[in-house]
């Protein structure tokens, strides 16, 4: 057998190459099979992040026990700018279409809220521009120059704050459609960047798309699948267990959940919550008929079951009975013979 001693310079290279591989292949037949458990999650990250209580952690009046035995609810906050330019070259917003830029965000929140399993909560800032774009902004085609930094550089003299948003959402006049997300916005920190130019066919589903792709890219640091539509995206946010978000991003929130639900009890941060619907806080069925208020609320992509009344179709079946409580079709009902 060969001396170690004795080995050229490039032989006791390529042994250390050869070593350092192996070490390589026995290491990762160790850790794979764990790893591979894991990465089977839509998202995820190793170690949880710390809930702080929301402000609105508050008991039910009746409530004489110790804060600490509370039944609470967990979800995640992403502060959102909307950012809104009213007025480029020749384009400008109307007062309508503004208004259906707020319309389409709440439509958005909500769907998210509903389709992430009250997991994922929106919390939009509007900031709306009134003045023309200044050309510096612009590219020679009058689109914003989103590479340019001068969008940064502008939200910088209009008061935002370095890392004071987890995303921004820029929404402008163009004569065509013009979208995308998933830019860092250095200047600014840690937001991710998604933008949509109007008129837009439907600004809502626009910001729902891309914000979520933009989640994924930059807060999540994952590919997101193509969708189309409406229900293809809540297709897949319904596959997603929305976990803790890696820092700086987000906000991870305790708020009470006395009959421990699922639903928090008197949370305005979030979309829908049981005071804002009426429900009762002291039982998970608000209206007896066999099925949860959460999965009431979550029933449909952008609408629950009826949250008071027990047969929400109307088709015989009481909801809890009924695996498509929102539609008097199905299940097919066949005659008895």
């Amino acid at each position: 057998m060969k001396n170690l001693l004795s080995f050229s310079k490039n032989e006791k290279r390529n042994l250390k190459i050869g070593l350092l591989a192996l070490g390589l292949v026995l290491l990762s037949s160790n850790i794979r099979p764990a790893y591979e458990g894991i990465s089977q999650l839509k998202i995820w990250q190793p170690k949880g992040r710390q809930a702080e209580r929301s402000l609105n952690f508050k008991p039910p009046e009746t409530y004489g026990g110790e804060l600490n035995d509370l039944g609470t609810v967990r979800f995640v906050t992403l502060d959102v700018l909307v950012l809104v330019y009213k007025k480029i070259g020749e384009f400008e917003l109307s007062p309508t279409e503004v208004d259906e830029v707020r319309q389409g965000v709440k439509l958005a929140r909500e769907f998210l809220w509903r389709n992430t399993n009250l997991q994922l909560n929106i919390n939009p800032t509007f900031l709306e521009v009134d003045e023309a774009m200044p050309a510096k902004l612009l590219d020679e085609q009058g689109k914003v120059w989103l590479k340019s930094g001068a969008v940064e550089e502008d939200l910088l003299t209009r008061g935002v704050k370095k890392n004071q948003y987890d995303c921004v959402f820029l929404f402008y006049p163009y004569s065509a459609e013009v979208s995308g997300s998933g830019m860092e916005l250095k200047r600014l920190g840690k937001p991710s960047y998604s933008f949509a130019s109007l008129p837009v066919a439907d600004g809502g589903w626009i910001f729902a798309r891309e914000l979520w792709y933009s989640i994924n890219a930059v807060v999540y640091q994952r590919d997101s699948e193509e969708v189309g539509d409406w229900g293809s995206l809540a297709g897949m946010l319904r596959q997603y267990s929305i976990q803790d978000p890696p820092k700086p991003y987000g906000k991870i929130y305790l708020t009470v959940d006395y009959d421990r639900d699922g639903v928090p009890d008197d949370e305005p941060l979030v979309p829908l919550y049981e005071v804002h619907l009426g429900l009762n806080r002291e039982t998970n069925d608000s209206d007896n008929d066999g099925l949860e208020d959460k999965k009431e609320i979550t029933a449909g992509i952008f609408r629950g079951a009826d949250l008071f009344l027990q047969d929400t179709d109307g088709d015989g079946l009481k909801d809890g009975e009924d695996p498509f409580p929102l539609d008097p079709n199905l299940p097919e009902k066949k005659e008895k013979p």
